[in-house]
Protein backbone atom coordinates (compact mmCIF):
# COMPACT_ATOMS: atom_id res chain seq x y z
CA UNK A 1 0.00 0.00 0.00
CA UNK A 2 2.94 2.16 0.80
CA UNK A 3 4.47 1.76 -2.54
CA UNK A 4 1.12 2.68 -4.25
CA UNK A 5 0.77 5.80 -2.06
CA UNK A 6 4.46 6.59 -3.47
CA UNK A 7 3.49 6.20 -6.76
CA UNK A 8 0.66 8.58 -6.95
CA UNK A 9 2.89 11.19 -5.21
CA UNK A 10 5.46 10.72 -7.69
CA UNK A 11 2.58 10.60 -10.50
CA UNK A 12 0.98 14.07 -9.44
CA UNK A 13 4.55 16.08 -9.06
CA UNK A 14 5.59 14.43 -12.92
CA UNK A 15 2.08 15.48 -14.42
CA UNK A 16 1.94 18.98 -12.61
CA UNK A 17 5.42 19.98 -13.81
CA UNK A 18 4.80 18.39 -17.46
CA UNK A 19 1.48 20.22 -17.39
CA UNK A 20 3.38 23.54 -15.55
CA UNK A 21 6.06 23.65 -18.31
CA UNK A 22 3.74 23.36 -21.22
CA UNK A 23 1.11 25.92 -20.12
CA UNK A 24 4.03 28.45 -19.61
CA UNK A 25 6.63 27.08 -22.66
CA UNK A 26 4.41 25.32 -24.95
CA UNK A 27 7.37 22.05 -24.57
CA UNK A 28 7.39 19.19 -22.62
CA UNK A 29 11.21 18.22 -21.77
CA UNK A 30 12.39 15.04 -23.12
CA UNK A 31 14.01 14.88 -19.84
CA UNK A 32 11.06 15.20 -17.59
CA UNK A 33 9.69 11.86 -19.55
CA UNK A 34 12.35 9.94 -20.27
CA UNK A 35 12.89 10.33 -16.75
CA UNK A 36 9.70 8.54 -16.20
CA UNK A 37 9.87 5.58 -18.32
CA UNK A 38 13.41 4.96 -17.04
CA UNK A 39 12.39 5.38 -13.27
CA UNK A 40 9.40 2.50 -14.36
CA UNK A 41 11.62 0.44 -16.25
CA UNK A 42 13.74 0.09 -12.88
CA UNK A 43 10.70 -0.69 -11.17
CA UNK A 44 9.31 -3.32 -13.34
CA UNK A 45 12.73 -5.28 -12.99
CA UNK A 46 12.36 -5.36 -9.57
CA UNK A 47 8.96 -6.21 -10.01
CA UNK A 48 9.72 -8.88 -12.68
CA UNK A 49 7.62 -7.53 -14.52
CA UNK A 50 10.21 -5.78 -16.93
CA UNK A 51 9.04 -8.04 -20.38
CA UNK A 52 5.33 -7.00 -20.04
CA UNK A 53 6.40 -3.66 -19.13
CA UNK A 54 8.32 -3.06 -22.33
CA UNK A 55 5.76 -4.44 -24.43
CA UNK A 56 2.64 -2.07 -22.94
CA UNK A 57 5.31 1.04 -23.28
CA UNK A 58 6.34 0.43 -26.64
CA UNK A 59 2.95 -0.35 -27.88
CA UNK A 60 1.57 2.98 -26.37
CA UNK A 61 4.45 4.83 -28.14
CA UNK A 62 3.58 3.41 -31.21
CA UNK A 63 -0.39 4.46 -30.77
CA UNK A 64 0.73 7.83 -29.87
CA UNK A 65 3.49 7.61 -33.08
CA UNK A 66 0.51 7.52 -35.09
CA UNK A 67 -1.64 9.98 -33.94
CA UNK A 68 1.45 12.35 -34.52
CA UNK A 69 1.95 11.67 -37.87
CA UNK A 70 -1.70 12.10 -38.14
CA UNK A 71 -1.26 15.58 -36.62
CA UNK A 72 -3.20 15.20 -33.32
CA UNK A 73 -0.51 16.35 -30.89
CA UNK A 74 3.16 17.16 -30.90
CA UNK A 75 6.15 14.99 -30.00
CA UNK A 76 6.47 15.95 -26.40
CA UNK A 77 2.66 14.76 -25.95
CA UNK A 78 3.80 11.46 -27.70
CA UNK A 79 6.84 10.99 -25.01
CA UNK A 80 4.16 12.18 -22.15
CA UNK A 81 1.53 9.59 -22.84
CA UNK A 82 4.11 6.93 -22.97
CA UNK A 83 5.34 8.27 -19.10
CA UNK A 84 1.64 8.35 -18.15
CA UNK A 85 0.94 4.78 -19.50
CA UNK A 86 4.21 3.86 -17.99
CA UNK A 87 2.60 4.94 -14.46
CA UNK A 88 -0.73 3.56 -14.70
CA UNK A 89 0.71 0.17 -15.43
CA UNK A 90 1.88 -0.21 -12.17
CA UNK A 91 -0.87 2.32 -10.33
CA UNK A 92 -3.67 0.20 -12.14
CA UNK A 93 -2.16 -3.00 -13.88
CA UNK A 94 -3.99 -2.60 -16.81
CA UNK A 95 -2.56 -3.68 -19.70
CA UNK A 96 -2.87 -2.76 -23.93
CA UNK A 97 -6.35 -1.52 -22.81
CA UNK A 98 -4.55 1.29 -20.55
CA UNK A 99 -3.37 3.13 -23.80
CA UNK A 100 -7.17 2.97 -25.09
CA UNK A 101 -8.84 4.19 -21.83
CA UNK A 102 -6.22 6.79 -21.31
CA UNK A 103 -6.74 8.53 -24.59
CA UNK A 104 -10.19 8.04 -25.01
CA UNK A 105 -10.83 9.44 -20.86
CA UNK A 106 -8.16 12.36 -22.10
CA UNK A 107 -10.70 13.07 -25.74
CA UNK A 108 -13.87 12.92 -23.53
CA UNK A 109 -12.31 15.44 -20.67
CA UNK A 110 -10.84 17.70 -23.14
CA UNK A 111 -14.63 18.35 -24.13
CA UNK A 112 -16.12 20.09 -21.39
CA UNK A 113 -12.33 21.55 -20.63
CA UNK A 114 -12.42 23.39 -23.99
CA UNK A 115 -16.20 24.42 -23.71
CA UNK A 116 -14.92 26.27 -20.63
CA UNK A 117 -12.06 27.84 -21.81
CA UNK A 118 -13.62 29.17 -25.18
CA UNK A 119 -17.02 29.66 -23.12
CA UNK A 120 -17.18 33.46 -24.75
CA UNK A 121 -16.77 32.68 -27.85
CA UNK A 122 -18.92 29.84 -27.97
CA UNK A 123 -22.19 32.16 -26.25
CA UNK A 124 -21.12 34.74 -29.33
CA UNK A 125 -21.27 31.78 -31.83
CA UNK A 126 -24.92 30.71 -29.93
CA UNK A 127 -26.70 30.61 -33.51
CA UNK A 128 -24.77 27.35 -34.68
CA UNK A 129 -25.84 25.70 -32.24
CA UNK A 130 -29.90 24.00 -33.57
CA UNK A 131 -31.33 22.73 -30.48
CA UNK A 132 -34.22 21.24 -31.88
CA UNK A 133 -31.92 18.98 -34.50
CA UNK A 134 -30.30 17.73 -31.36
CA UNK A 135 -33.72 16.64 -29.66
CA UNK A 136 -34.23 14.76 -33.12
CA UNK A 137 -30.94 13.42 -33.30
CA UNK A 138 -31.14 12.12 -29.77
CA UNK A 139 -34.31 11.15 -29.64
CA UNK A 140 -34.48 7.74 -32.26
CA UNK A 141 -31.05 6.43 -30.64
CA UNK A 142 -32.23 6.81 -27.16
CA UNK A 143 -35.56 5.30 -28.08
CA UNK A 144 -34.17 2.19 -29.34
CA UNK A 145 -31.44 1.65 -26.80
CA UNK A 146 -34.05 2.06 -24.06
CA UNK A 147 -36.43 -0.26 -25.85
CA UNK A 148 -33.68 -3.08 -26.00
CA UNK A 149 -32.07 -2.14 -22.87
CA UNK A 150 -35.75 -3.21 -20.82
CA UNK A 151 -36.25 -6.12 -22.87
CA UNK A 152 -33.02 -7.55 -21.71
CA UNK A 153 -34.34 -6.84 -18.18
CA UNK A 154 -37.32 -8.92 -18.85
CA UNK A 155 -35.43 -11.44 -20.17
CA UNK A 156 -33.57 -12.19 -16.83
CA UNK A 157 -30.00 -10.58 -18.25
CA UNK A 158 -28.05 -9.38 -15.52
CA UNK A 159 -28.67 -5.54 -14.58
CA UNK A 160 -25.14 -4.22 -15.28
CA UNK A 161 -24.76 -5.55 -18.36
CA UNK A 162 -27.96 -4.32 -19.05
CA UNK A 163 -26.82 -0.55 -18.70
CA UNK A 164 -23.65 -1.59 -20.50
CA UNK A 165 -25.38 -2.87 -23.14
CA UNK A 166 -27.95 -0.15 -23.01
CA UNK A 167 -24.94 2.37 -23.32
CA UNK A 168 -23.11 1.09 -26.09
CA UNK A 169 -26.19 0.67 -28.15
CA UNK A 170 -27.04 3.90 -27.29
CA UNK A 171 -23.72 5.20 -28.98
CA UNK A 172 -24.23 2.72 -31.68
CA UNK A 173 -27.29 3.92 -32.94
CA UNK A 174 -26.40 7.40 -32.55
CA UNK A 175 -24.01 6.89 -35.47
CA UNK A 176 -26.16 4.54 -37.68
CA UNK A 177 -29.38 6.54 -37.35
CA UNK A 178 -31.76 3.28 -37.90
CA UNK A 179 -35.73 4.36 -39.06
CA UNK A 180 -37.59 6.42 -36.46
CA UNK A 181 -40.88 3.50 -36.92
CA UNK A 182 -38.34 0.98 -36.31
CA UNK A 183 -37.47 2.81 -32.94
CA UNK A 184 -40.98 3.21 -31.86
CA UNK A 185 -41.59 -0.75 -32.64
CA UNK A 186 -38.69 -1.32 -30.62
CA UNK A 187 -40.35 0.89 -27.77
CA UNK A 188 -43.62 -0.58 -27.84
CA UNK A 189 -42.02 -3.85 -27.37
CA UNK A 190 -40.06 -2.40 -24.42
CA UNK A 191 -43.44 -1.06 -22.78
CA UNK A 192 -45.11 -4.49 -23.09
CA UNK A 193 -42.40 -6.54 -21.63
CA UNK A 194 -41.57 -3.99 -18.86
CA UNK A 195 -43.39 -1.16 -18.58
CA UNK A 196 -41.97 1.92 -16.67
CA UNK A 197 -38.39 0.59 -16.46
CA UNK A 198 -38.49 1.33 -20.39
CA UNK A 199 -39.67 4.60 -19.71
CA UNK A 200 -36.99 5.07 -16.84
CA UNK A 201 -34.51 4.04 -19.51
CA UNK A 202 -35.58 6.57 -22.54
CA UNK A 203 -35.61 9.35 -19.99
CA UNK A 204 -31.66 8.71 -18.94
CA UNK A 205 -31.07 7.93 -22.71
CA UNK A 206 -32.45 11.50 -23.76
CA UNK A 207 -30.87 13.11 -21.25
CA UNK A 208 -27.31 11.41 -21.90
CA UNK A 209 -27.84 11.98 -25.60
CA UNK A 210 -29.37 15.84 -25.56
CA UNK A 211 -25.90 16.78 -23.33
CA UNK A 212 -23.59 14.65 -25.58
CA UNK A 213 -24.58 16.02 -28.86
CA UNK A 214 -24.63 19.94 -27.64
CA UNK A 215 -21.20 18.75 -26.46
CA UNK A 216 -20.34 17.41 -29.79
CA UNK A 217 -21.59 20.65 -31.26
CA UNK A 218 -19.71 22.15 -29.25
CA UNK A 219 -16.52 20.96 -29.93
CA UNK A 220 -17.11 20.86 -33.72
CA UNK A 221 -17.86 24.97 -33.86
CA UNK A 222 -14.89 25.21 -31.57
CA UNK A 223 -12.38 23.37 -34.04
CA UNK A 224 -13.80 24.81 -37.10
CA UNK A 225 -14.51 28.31 -36.14
CA UNK A 226 -12.63 29.49 -32.82
CA UNK A 227 -8.96 26.82 -33.03
CA UNK A 228 -8.96 27.64 -36.63
CA UNK A 229 -8.00 31.77 -38.83
CA UNK A 230 -6.89 32.66 -41.84
CA UNK A 231 -3.51 33.84 -42.70
CA UNK A 232 -2.24 35.52 -45.88
CA UNK A 233 0.88 33.35 -47.28
CA UNK A 234 3.42 36.19 -46.66
CA UNK A 235 2.19 36.26 -43.12
CA UNK A 236 2.88 32.43 -42.39
CA UNK A 237 5.91 31.41 -40.36
CA UNK A 238 7.94 27.86 -39.43
CA UNK A 239 5.89 26.00 -36.96
CA UNK A 240 2.32 27.03 -37.85
CA UNK A 241 0.08 23.97 -38.34
CA UNK A 242 -1.55 23.58 -41.15
CA UNK A 243 -5.57 23.24 -40.56
CA UNK A 244 -6.10 21.62 -44.13
CA UNK A 245 -4.41 18.94 -46.57
CA UNK A 246 -3.71 21.02 -49.47
CA UNK A 247 -2.83 18.91 -52.79
CA UNK A 248 -1.72 19.79 -56.25
CA UNK A 249 -4.13 18.04 -59.18
CA UNK A 250 -3.88 19.29 -62.45
CA UNK A 251 -1.55 22.25 -61.65
CA UNK A 252 -4.64 23.57 -59.01
CA UNK A 253 -4.08 23.73 -55.33
CA UNK A 254 -7.08 22.41 -53.55
CA UNK A 255 -7.97 20.81 -50.53
CA UNK A 256 -9.13 17.25 -50.61
CA UNK A 257 -10.58 15.05 -47.73
CA UNK A 258 -9.24 11.42 -47.04
CA UNK A 259 -13.00 10.20 -48.32
CA UNK A 260 -11.95 12.21 -51.82
CA UNK A 261 -8.73 10.94 -51.24
CA UNK A 262 -10.11 7.68 -51.05
CA UNK A 263 -12.08 7.93 -54.33
CA UNK A 264 -9.29 9.17 -56.10
CA UNK A 265 -6.83 6.16 -55.28
CA UNK A 266 -9.18 3.78 -56.23
CA UNK A 267 -9.32 5.35 -60.01
CA UNK A 268 -5.63 5.68 -60.20
CA UNK A 269 -5.21 9.38 -59.42
CA UNK A 270 -2.55 10.27 -56.82
CA UNK A 271 -2.84 13.99 -56.79
CA UNK A 272 0.43 15.37 -55.19
CA UNK A 273 0.26 16.77 -51.28
CA UNK A 274 1.68 20.19 -50.60
CA UNK A 275 1.27 20.73 -47.47
CA UNK A 276 -0.23 18.49 -44.55
CA UNK A 277 -1.32 18.61 -40.59
CA UNK A 278 1.64 17.91 -39.75
CA UNK A 279 2.21 18.47 -35.99
CA UNK A 280 5.19 19.35 -36.55
CA UNK A 281 4.36 22.16 -38.60
CA UNK A 282 5.02 24.18 -41.65
CA UNK A 283 8.75 23.91 -42.42
CA UNK A 284 10.26 27.19 -45.03
CA UNK A 285 10.54 25.01 -48.29
CA UNK A 286 6.53 24.62 -47.72
CA UNK A 287 6.15 28.10 -47.40
CA UNK A 288 8.21 28.67 -50.09
CA UNK A 289 6.63 26.31 -51.87
CA UNK A 290 2.82 27.89 -51.12
CA UNK A 291 3.95 31.16 -52.45
CA UNK A 292 5.42 29.54 -55.86
CA UNK A 293 1.66 27.91 -56.72
CA UNK A 294 0.49 31.89 -55.99
CA UNK A 295 -1.64 30.03 -52.57
CA UNK A 296 -3.26 33.55 -51.18
CA UNK A 297 -4.33 32.38 -47.46
CA UNK A 298 -4.62 29.26 -45.62
CA UNK A 299 -6.46 28.10 -42.61
CA UNK A 300 -3.71 27.32 -39.52
CA UNK A 301 -4.73 25.80 -36.19
CA UNK A 302 -4.69 27.94 -33.07
CA UNK A 303 -2.50 25.52 -31.33
CA UNK A 304 -3.27 24.69 -27.68
CA UNK A 305 -1.21 22.38 -24.96
CA UNK A 306 -2.29 18.79 -24.77
CA UNK A 307 -0.92 18.14 -21.63
CA UNK A 308 -3.63 19.14 -19.21
CA UNK A 309 -6.32 17.46 -21.02
CA UNK A 310 -3.85 13.96 -20.99
CA UNK A 311 -3.38 14.39 -17.31
CA UNK A 312 -6.56 14.69 -16.38
CA UNK A 313 -7.82 11.86 -18.17
CA UNK A 314 -4.57 10.18 -17.12
CA UNK A 315 -6.08 10.50 -13.20
CA UNK A 316 -9.69 10.00 -13.69
CA UNK A 317 -8.60 6.40 -15.02
CA UNK A 318 -6.98 5.66 -11.89
CA UNK A 319 -9.69 7.55 -9.63
CA UNK A 320 -12.43 5.14 -11.50
CA UNK A 321 -10.12 1.98 -10.96
CA UNK A 322 -9.84 2.59 -7.48
CA UNK A 323 -13.37 3.36 -6.77
CA UNK A 324 -14.57 -0.10 -8.50
CA UNK A 325 -11.85 -2.03 -7.26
Amino acid sequence: MLEFYALILISIAYALTAVYIDLKERVIPDWLNYLAVLACFALSIMTSSAFEFTIIAAASFVFAYVLYKLGVWGGGDVKFFVGLNSLMFFLTGFNWLGIIYLFFASAILSIPLLIVVHFRELIELRKKFNIIETFKQAASSSISSAAIASLLLFLRVNFNISVIVFILLLAVFFVLKIPFYLSVILLLGGLYFYGIVALEFLALALGISFVAIVLIQAFSITSRDILRKKIKIEDLKEGMIPADNLFVEKGVVKEISFFEMLNLSMKGIKPKPLITTNAEGLEKNEIKELKRMKVKQISVKESFPFAPFLAVGFFFMVFLWIVVK
